[in-house]
């Protein structure tokens, strides 16, 4: 996942290199769901002595960068940065923007060795990065952990090598897959480890997405209610047809202070747009499919114009199988409750086997990347092959 071709070529890294950079990765998960259009990145700075001298990560809403950052804590170290080492998650920009190049500030700062994880898809840098770098004499290597800068990285890289945004589907389902006992009743099925997991999920998205389905059975608030987190939360979207979204719903109730987005059907009621935009809900109209539903496509592309490049979805099977089958789901995030509900409204999984309407088909592409435990859950993650 790399626009860097010497980035798949067989490189030497030693242990000091994976130490260094597991801290740049780090700062770059710090930065997830905070830089606006601009890239989650991180950046570590070591002496040649081997000693850290700073760490950095890309500033709210994108600027600066994060090697400038780093680069800015080392302001009365400035010696030390002679032949030291920069250890970067995504190749340094190379373009004058509303920013200089980071290239030409690790070199003017004397830095000899740098470390990358990523090549930038940018076509702005492609490439440009490590070549600036190497004609100032750098030493540069890259494709160290690219696979984890990649997956922080998810709704950048979509957004320039895929023209849409990066899609995570989050569920939850009992051992029997079923996500509630009965359609349009809430259950709850994790424990509090994994509901802390979610809240921290949510803050590392541009938006997230949920159905009317969902917002009339569940009410949620689709927040990241974490000590500290109260300025992290994602803008929220509905599809909601025929707008049925309550007036007296959390989301609405909110929308003046939190961003709320609904999609809706060209022709819905009027006079229930107007009541929804007098409470300040942005109600964007798309067309219909033949269906009569809204088309993931079209919530797809409004997000990229919009800047959103990263989307979590929480929703019902209903939708979720939708933006499957439109080919845009890109990760999955799947934590399954130690609990048997015997019947009732079926989830759709890669890990579903119960009930083969709600199952991946065989020929999904999708691999379980991880399987850990989240205090008496479990969470699955898994990773469309071609992302």
């Amino acid at each position: 996942m790399t626009s860097d071709a010497r980035a798949s070529e067989q490189v030497s890294f030693s242990s000091d290199d994976e130490r260094w950079m597991r801290l740049a990765l780090l700062m770059a998960r710090r930065a997830q769901g905070r830089t606006a259009e601009n890239p989650p990145v991180g950046c570590v700075l070591v002496s040649r002595e081997g000693q850290l001298l700073a760490t950095g990560r890309t500033a709210g809403n994108g600027r600066p960068h994060a090697e400038q950052v780093a680069l800015d804590k080392c302001r009365k170290l400035y010696a030390r940065l002679e032949g030291a080492h920069a250890y970067v998650t995504l190749e340094p920009c190379a373009h004058h923007g509303q920013t200089p190049p980071c290239a030409d500030a690790l070199i003017t700062a004397g830095i000899k060795y740098v470390t990358y994880g990523l090549g930038d898809p940018d076509t702005r840098v492609d490439g440009k990065g490590r070549t600036l770098l190497e004609a100032a004499g750098v030493q540069v290597k890259s494709g160290l952990f690219a696979q984890e800068a990649a997956d922080i990285m998810a709704g950048f890289l979509a957004s320039k090598t895929k023209n849409r945004p990066s899609f995570t589907t989050k569920t939850a389902l009992s051992l029997d897959g079923f996500i509630a006992a009965k359609k349009g009743r809430q259950s709850w099925l994790t424990g509090e480890a994994a509901r802390r997991f979610v809240h921290d999920l949510r803050s590392r998205y541009d938006g997230v997405l949920t159905g009317i389905d969902s917002v009339l059975a569940d009410d949620p608030q689709l927040t990241c209610r974490l000590a500290g987190y109260a300025s992290d939360n994602p803008v929220k979207m509905v599809m909601d047809s025929h707008l049925r979204l309550p007036s007296d719903s959390q989301l609405v109730r909110t929308a003046a202070s939190q961003p709320l987005l609904v999609f809706t059907r060209l022709d819905s009621d009027g006079e229930k747009q107007a009541a929804l935009q007098a409470k300040g809900v942005q109600v964007i109209g798309v067309k219909a499919g033949r269906d009569g539903r809204i088309s993931p496509d079209d919530v797809a592309e409004y997000c990229l114009r919009s800047g959103i490049y990263s989307v979590l979805i929480e929703a019902g099977a209903v939708l979720n199988k939708s933006f499957f089958a439109a080919g845009l789901v890109d990760k999955v995030a799947e934590l399954i409750a130690p609990v048997t509900l015997g019947q009732g409204y079926a989830g759709y999984s890669p890990s579903q086997n119960r009930h083969p309407s709600m199952a991946f088909a065989r020929s999904a592409d999708y691999i379980k990347s991880s399987d850990r435990a989240l205090g008496d859950d479990r969470l699955n993650i898994w990773h469309h092959l071609a992302t």
